[in-house]
């Protein structure tokens, strides 16, 4: 588990909320439906299959 906030930057976004989904308990169709709303309410539907590592923030403490 991560000691910091942190995305893997080799992973998707929604493969990163399906692994941080997983750590804290959530079985997969609760991951989906969660993931879903999240993806809509932060502006990252259109994102979720990009490799987090590629954003234009990754590596940076700044969040748009």
């Amino acid at each position: 588990m991560s000691q910091r906030f942190s995305l893997y930057e080799e992973l998707t976004v929604r493969e990163n909320l399906q692994f941080y989904g997983g750590v804290y308990g959530l079985a997969g169709r609760q991951i989906a439906a969660r993931s879903a709303e999240l993806l809509d309410s932060v502006g990252l539907a259109r994102q979720a299959d990009t490799q987090a590592g590629s954003l234009p923030w990754a590596g940076s403490s700044a969040w748009p």
